[in-house]
Parts: structure tokens; C-alpha cells; sequence
């Protein structure tokens, strides 16, 4: 789980709402320097580099998938909570390396849109708010899950 809460600040967590927590540290960083830093919302963010990571001691899931979904995970001294509602018909997309977010692969997804979402640490809900935008070729809200991903490196790309 990847929040950054303060991203224009070059702060860790407590000192800043930027942090990772993690089950897997190797894979998160592989993760992050190969696909998160390249998304719009994360790119040249000086948080990403400055977040804490945190091995994770707890992780829960909560929901229905139908109507709501909750992520919990804890460690040392922070829980951080993820939270989904008022959710929509998942769909699936196919992304070619042009128009992904990387800009580098093809990307095969199930979304699950919300029309609501929030983000907390320690009890405290983060500022923001869900908005829509065109995405996929569509008005959606910005507060979506990715149930199903797989990014593929087109054969043309692969040295």
C-alpha cells in the first residue's frame, strides 16, 4: 500500500503522510521504480523517493466487491486504510504501450470504478475528494480498483 498524502513534500512518514507498507519489500521496490514511478499521478512526485517503507505486521480485507471494499494494513506505529463505495460494473481493458501508463507495455485490467473513496492513516482521513475525467474512453470517477492487472512488454521492446 503506497500513500502519498504529502507528495510535494521530500518527507517520510511521521513527519510527512508518505509511506509504503509492505508484505514484500523486494517486489514493492521492483514495483515502484519499474511501474508506479512512471504513472502520471506518482511521476516526479518528490515524496515517492522520500516515502517510508514499512514491513507490514496485518492486512485485512473487508467488502463485497459489490458495493464496498476496504484494505487495511498495519505496522510499527501506522495503520492505513483504503476504502472503495458506491461501486460499479467491472470492466475489462486492453491497453497498448501508446496509451498505458507506463508507456512502455500492454496492460490487460478489470476496474472496478467508485463513486466514493478515502484514504486514513492512524484514524485520520487524508484531504481529497473523487472527481470524474475521461478515462478508458469514458466519464469515470477517479477512485477505481484494479482487481485483475498484467503488464506484458511487447515483443518489439524486449531486448
Amino acid at each position: 500500500m503506497i500513500i502519498l498524502g504529502d507528495p510535494q513534500k521530500t518527507q517520510g512518514f511521521p513527519n510527512a503522510r508518505n509511506l509504503c507498507i509492505t508484505t514484500n519489500s523486494e517486489l514493492t521496490q521492483y514495483l515502484v521504480q519499474n511501474f508506479v514511478s512512471r504513472f502520471p499521478s506518482f511521476r516526479s512526485q518528490p515524496a515517492l523517493e522520500a516515502m517510508t517503507w514499512l514491513e507490514a505486521e496485518s492486512h485485512s480485507s473487508e467488502g463485497d466487491m459489490k458495493n464496498s471494499w476496504t484494505e487495511t494494513m498495519s505496522a510499527a506505529s501506522c495503520e492505513a486504510q483504503m476504502h472503495w463505495a458506491e461501486l460499479g460494473e467491472p470492466f475489462a481493458v486492453e491497453v497498448a504501450p501508446k496509451d498505458c501508463a507506463t508507456g512502455l507495455h500492454d496492460m490487460y485490467s478489470v476496474f472496478l470504478e467508485a463513486r466514493n473513496a478515502s484514504i486514513s492513516l492512524n484514524g485520520e482521513s487524508l484531504s481529497g475528494r473523487v472527481c470524474e475525467r475521461v478515462f478508458f474512453g469514458r466519464e469515470m470517477s477517479t477512485a477505481f480498483m484494479a482487481v485483475s492487472e498484467t503488464w506484458v512488454l511487447p515483443p518489439e521492446t524486449q531486448p
